[in-house]
């Protein structure tokens, strides 16, 4: 076999030998092997990506375990649930990742992991339980210091007070949660502060009940400013500037009633004043002073009305406004004006006058008088209207009548047509209607005059 040479064996170094013989099989085998390599390097960088995948996977969910526990109120059951997850979370990850080399690594990164999760479910569980016991002090100290400041026995205020007391001491002791010892939820100081908080708060309800229901009592009362004095001089002032007000609102309270009521009494009597009905007895109390709710310079004006006089001039005034309402002719308008003009008046003499209330009785009177009016003008007018259209109604029958072949074609649109010249009238009025009729009349000739001779024949016959 001729030699060849082999330039490229190495640069520039001429190489000449015999060229070996390649069979298929040494060729197979090489390129099989080289794919073996090329797998089982494309496998290894496989495996940490993997690995990660699952770890990043653990985390998550894991996460997401952990933030849904305060859904569950029973705190001890947090760490035995977290636990649990753990393992579901690694038989799922591990038949999805299936190499050992791979699980081998995520087992790695679960376990430290683990550790973490489990310290970090027990400080959620110590911090959840801590906030419900503070939650549940609150609550307990509105309502035990609202009891104290509620009643004036000793005993029931102390019953209250080593009732959160004890709930205090409870919060200030380490306790076992899941069979894990838990700090306190409140140092010996802090516990401290919470009875002096509620010692306060109960004397602030009690200061607020005071004030509200006996704002007298701060000042005149020793029992209720004893009790007060712990709160401080300061304080005890701010209490009293609220028990003024108090003071100050409650006598514009009796003021208004006690005005009211005064001025319902003098209405009263000038009412029967007006009419000299006024009791004689009780009219000397109120001018000798005796009467609470009358003024003596109001008695002496109840007197000159109860004796007829001293009212001319507003009878004047008002015989003025009825003389201008007849004068005017009696009308709605008339009226209306009139009796604002009476309101009016009475309003400025402030209090009732016989006269007045006379010419506003017989307004009322005319009121009626002129509605009775208004409907019997009424019913007349629907009464004629009901005329006009039988009167129309009439007309037509007669007109269809007058045409045997129409009449016995017409049936329901005759109805029809009656019912429409009816609207009519009522809508637009009865030359309206009488148009509308005149229209039917020419439709009823033109029908008459366009009928065969021989179904007139028919027809006759």
């Amino acid at each position: 076999m001729a030699d060849l040479p082999r330039l490229f064996a190495s640069p520039n170094i001429p190489f000449s030998g015999p060229l070996a013989r390649t069979t298929p099989q040494d060729f197979g085998a090489g390129v099989f092997h080289t794919i073996a390599q090329l797998a089982d390097t494309a496998l290894a960088r496989q495996k940490p990506i993997d690995a990660a995948k699952a770890s990043s996977e653990y985390d998550i969910l894991m996460d997401d375990a952990i933030n849904a526990l305060p859904a569950n109120a029973d705190l001890n059951t947090w760490r035995d649930e977290i636990i649990q997850k753990d393992k579901d979370i690694r038989q799922t990850l591990g038949a999805r990742y299936t190499d050992k080399d791979t699980q081998d690594v995520f087992n790695l990164h679960a376990d430290r992991r683990f550790g973490e999760n489990v310290r970090r479910v027990s400080g959620l569980q110590v911090q959840a339980a801590h906030g419900k016991q503070v939650a549940d002090i609150e609550t307990l100290r509105t309502m035990l210091s609202r009891r104290v400041a509620e009643t004036d026995d000793p005993m029931e205020q102390d019953a209250a007070r080593r009732i959160f007391q004890a709930t205090i001491n409870t919060a200030s002791t380490p306790t076992m949660v899941a069979g894990r010892p838990v700090p306190p939820t409140l140092s010996p100081k802090q516990a401290e502060q919470e009875m002096t908080k509620f010692n306060v708060q109960a004397l602030e309800e009690y200061a607020t009940l005071v004030t509200r229901g006996n704002p007298q009592g701060i000042f005149t009362d020793d029992r209720i400013k004893n009790r007060l004095a712990p709160l401080g001089n300061a304080r005890i002032l701010e209490i009293e500037s609220k028990a003024r007000t108090e003071i100050q609102k409650e006598e514009s309270r009796t003021d208004s009633i006690t005005n009211k009521n005064k001025k319902l009494v003098y209405d009263a009597a000038y009412s029967a004043a007006n009419f000299s009905k006024l009791d004689p007895v009780w009219l000397n109390d109120a001018l000798a002073g005796n009467n609470p709710l009358v003024r003596p310079s109001e008695a002496r004006t109840l007197k000159e009305v109860n004796e007829g006089s001293g009212d001319s001039g507003r009878l004047a005034a008002a015989d003025a406004i009825w003389d201008e309402y007849t004068a005017g002719g009696r009308n709605f308008t008339a009226l209306d004006r009139a009796l604002a003009k009476l309101n009016r008046l009475s309003k400025e003499l402030g209090a009732p006058n016989k006269w007045i209330l006379k010419y506003k009785d017989e307004l009322q009177s005319d009121r009626t008088t002129l509605e009775n009016q208004g409907i019997a003008r009424q019913a007349n007018a629907i009464a004629a209207d009901n005329r006009q259209i039988s009167h129309l109604k009439t007309e037509y029958d007669a007109w269809v009548q007058s045409n045997p072949i129409v009449n016995s074609i017409m049936g329901n649109m005759a109805v029809h047509e009656k019912a429409q010249i009816e609207s009519i009238y009522r809508k637009d009025g009865k030359q309206a209607a009488e148009k509308k009729l005149e229209t039917f009349k020419r439709g009823i000739t033109e029908k008459a005059q366009s009928t065969p001779d021989k179904m007139k024949k028919v027809k006759d016959f």
